[in-house]
């Protein structure tokens, strides 16, 4: 709006308002307010007289005048203008901040927006008393829905549920919103492509009534999970053949020495019987060696099934020196073959432990047998098979030494893996059964070398009185 002279009559010279202080007075300036009112640059340096002009205590501007009285109604028409100029300003100036209130709500939005589509979520509102609801974005992806095209509503959330799914969700979710508690549920909904996405939601009441809620998708996340359950039952189905094998490998290996007594057995029956006359006795003693034999088979296999069926074992007390005096008598004819010497030394006369006897005869058959093969390439004179038990802080110790070349500096440790073996002909299960048996009596088997040459396997096993026996 512009005053001039023809405004005033013609008793006004020029007409000049600077708003500066308007400007300042009503915020305009950092708007870059430009006021509608010739400035005094424009008609230059006027003679007359300033007049300050107010309104309601405000300063609003200067008048310039020729005559040093300014009249009261002019005065009057002068300060309207102003603040009709400076109400005009005003509106536009919070136009101008809504434009960048609306700005900003616009970037938090496309913000959230990002966000909630990297992350795969998202938010929403939902009223219970009429069943509207306010998506973000991302909801409508989730869902299958076309952003600013399906309006949303708690009734085509639902339309998206999985079938099999839907009771459960009107079990939870609605009777929440009645109650106006908080709750979480994890459902699947079905897209209109058919495709079936996992979604897991959580909302809380708030104050008026309304439930803020969020919800994340899961799909990934189950299907990794189910990828998994079907590799673990694959591997488990791989472990269940691999164990039949090793079960069966294992039999082979452990039977084997009992087949073999029985076949040495049987042929040195066949001599005493066509000896002229036939030798009755040791023919006697063949055949009950046999049976010895088979029974002993007959044990070795029980117990390899119960090792691979995870079985309890059927402990009772065991004297270890006398069942290392059995192995001894079980042992004497393959020591003698071998050519080897055989030394005992018993130091856990009358101590007792728990366990299974024949898995033990088991260990300590597989113990000797492969120190005597250990000593098969030296001298024959040099052959020494040690057996040793000592009692040592509350376990027995049993000690089966040979004079062989030893173990390999980093091979100890591995005689214990299945199928790692030294041997030409070995299947690398026997010294893997025997750790197994000892660690199932609570004990361990440990293989180390001894000076000047030889290698050492032994075990330990706790005594009865150790594990509250006895």
């Amino acid at each position: 709006m512009a005053i001039g002279q023809a405004a005033l009559g013609g008793s006004l010279a020029a007409v000049t308002v600077a708003l500066h202080a308007a400007a300042d007075l009503f915020g305009l300036a950092p708007m870059g307010f430009e006021p509608e009112i010739p400035t005094l640059e424009e008609f230059g340096q006027p003679e007359g007289t300033a007049h300050l002009l107010t309104h309601d205590g405000r300063r609003l501007g200067t008048l310039w005048t020729r005559s040093p009285d300014l009249p009261d109604d002019l005065r009057e028409i002068t300060c309207e203008a102003l603040a009709l100029c400076a109400a005009r300003a005003e509106v536009r100036t919070t136009e101008c901040e809504l434009e960048q209130i609306r700005a900003v709500i616009t970037r938090r939005r496309e913000y959230q927006d990002l966000v909630e589509e990297v992350a795969r979520t998202c938010t929403f509102l939902w009223k219970p008393a009429t069943g509207e609801d306010m998506w973000s974005r991302n909801v409508y992806n989730l869902l299958g829905y076309e952003f600013g095209v399906d309006a949303p509503s708690f009734q085509k959330y639902h339309d998206r549920i999985h079938p099999d799914d839907v009771d459960r969700w009107n079990r939870v979710v609605p009777a929440a919103g009645r109650d106006e508690r908080s709750w979480s549920i994890e459902y699947r909904v079905v897209l209109p492509s058919g495709e079936v996405r996992h979604l897991f939601s959580t909302g809380v009441p708030l104050s008026d009534g309304n439930h803020a809620g969020a919800a994340i998708d899961v799909t990934d996340l189950r299907r990794s999970e189910d990828k998994l359950r079907r590799t673990q039952h694959a591997l488990a189905q791989v472990s269940q053949v691999t164990t039949m094998g090793e079960l069966a490998a294992s039999i082979a290996h452990e039977v084997n020495q009992p087949l073999t007594a029985m076949v040495a057995d049987a042929g040195a029956a066949n001599r005493w019987l066509a000896h002229v006359p036939p030798n009755v006795p040791r023919l006697q003693a063949s055949l009950s060696s046999i049976v010895r034999d088979a029974l002993r088979a007959g044990e070795v296999i029980r117990g390899l099934n119960g090792l691979a069926h995870q079985a309890q074992i059927q402990q009772t007390p065991l004297d270890v020196d006398g069942l290392l005096g059995e192995v001894v008598e079980l042992i004497s004819p393959d020591v003698e073959r071998e050519h080897a010497r055989l030394e005992l030394e018993l130091g856990a006369a009358g101590e007792r432990v728990l366990g299974e006897a024949a898995q033990l005869k088991q260990v300590l058959l597989n113990l000797t047998s492969n120190a005597l093969e250990a000593m098969r390439d030296v001298d024959l004179g040099s052959r020494v098979l040690r057996i040793r038990s000592t009692v040592d802080q509350g376990h027995v110790r049993v000690e089966v030494s040979d004079t062989g070349p030893g173990f390999e500096t980093d091979g100890a440790e591995r005689l214990f893996e299945a199928f790692y073996t030294t041997k030409s002909n070995g299947m690398g299960l026997g010294l893997t059964i025997c750790r197994t048996i000892i660690e199932r009596h609570s004990g361990s088997l440990i293989a180390h070398n001894q000076q000047p040459k030889g290698g050492v396997l032994s075990f330990t096993v706790p005594l009865m009185a150790a594990v509250g026996c006895g």
